[in-house]
């Protein structure tokens, strides 16, 4: 098994648009700070009015790295337990405070920081013009101004986390992010018909705190990105016979029924069978390994597919552009991923 990048799911994307292949690839931690440190006391954060603490601490324990847990996330009631037994607020955890209580409660790293927000929902009268009478040929012979009723909601969240190193006592990776919701059930009407639903502002700041929940665990544990590729349809650069259209035919085909390793095999022989001369057929050979997770393969494909447009005179081609320079990142960052999940 291939752990190095893991797939959850290929989806495949048919129809009058081009055809793409989506896939969930596993990264690496955009910060290093807790990729040797992984005992976590998740202490409940300042101003906590939206149980920001707990959905931190539910997506701390949920990573998972083949299929096993990524961080220890220390038992809340183990933490209240601690905090009581030391008579402290979470307030109170830096310097040596901070080194007992990671010391009893069994924590490399202490997660804690402070919010802001506010949620509010209102409401206000806009005044429009509608036709106060109509003809019988149905034109307007007056207009006159109403008000119709409008809702509001407007939500703010604002989020400092800090994660201190329990044996130095220092803060070892800081992350702040600041989320602004806004909406008007009248916004774009036509003549005063509120037709436009809008969320409550409480809903509003769940989802604010949703997304900032998500974006720190990007940035200190492995977690999934989307990247969907394009393939190439049609073979131009070269005459193919009524046998190799089928085989490129049937590839594709395979391809849209998300049997990958069966295209693979195609595109291998037909690439070898017209000797290596289609760059279409090296690229959406590379796009297929690349589904697979064969990196350094695919990467081979698609460095062949862009030696074949070299030598052909032709102009560079835009899709083999991006699949290199995004084959190249990939392979960078599954070499920090390995690096992370070992230490």
């Amino acid at each position: 098994m291939r752990w190095v990048i893991l797939f959850l799911s290929v989806f495949l994307f048919w129809g009058c648009s081009a055809k793409k292949i989506t896939i969930n690839a596993q990264m690496p931690a955009q910060s290093e700070a807790l990729t040797q440190k992984r005992s976590l006391a998740v202490v409940p954060f300042k101003n906590d009015t939206i149980n920001f603490t707990t959905r931190l601490e539910s997506a701390l324990a949920s990573v998972e790295v083949d299929n096993k847990p990524y961080f220890k996330v220390i038992n809340r009631d183990r933490i209240d337990d601690v905090l009581k037994e030391l008579k402290l607020q979470s307030s109170d955890l830096v310097g040596k405070r901070a080194a007992k209580f990671g010391k009893l409660a069994g924590a490399e790293v202490i997660i804690t920081g402070s919010l802001k927000s506010s949620a509010k929902d209102g409401s206000y009268k806009k005044p429009v013009q509608i036709c106060g009478v109509f003809d019988k040929k149905g034109r307007c012979l007056y207009f006159k101004t109403v008000k119709v009723p409008c809702k509001t909601a407007d939500a703010t969240l604002s989020v400092s986390i800090n994660a201190i190193d329990v044996s130095t006592s220092e803060v070892i990776d800081s992350f702040s992010a600041t989320k602004v919701y806004h909406a008007d059930s009248c916004d774009g009407s036509i003549l005063g018909v509120n037709k436009k639903k809008i969320k409550p502002a409480q809903a509003a700041l769940n989802d604010l705190a949703d997304e900032v929940v998500k974006e720190y665990i990007k940035r200190i544990a492995p977690h999934y990105v989307s990247l969907k590729v394009e393939l190439i349809e049609d073979v131009d650069s070269i005459d193919l016979d009524d046998k190799e259209e089928k085989m490129f035919e049937n590839a594709l085909t395979y391809i849209e029924h998300g049997r990958l390793e069966r295209a693979e095999y195609l595109l291998r022989r037909l690439n070898e069978k017209t000797g290596a001369k289609s760059y279409e057929i090296a690229y959406d050979l590379g796009v297929v390994e690349e589904a697979l997770g064969k990196f350094e393969e695919a990467k081979a494909a698609y460095e062949l597919a862009d030696r074949i447009i070299l030598n052909s005179g032709e102009e560079p081609n835009e899709l083999v552009d991006k699949a290199i320079k995004r084959i190249n990142y990939l392979i960078k960052e599954q070499k920090r991923l390995k690096r992370q999940i070992s230490e």
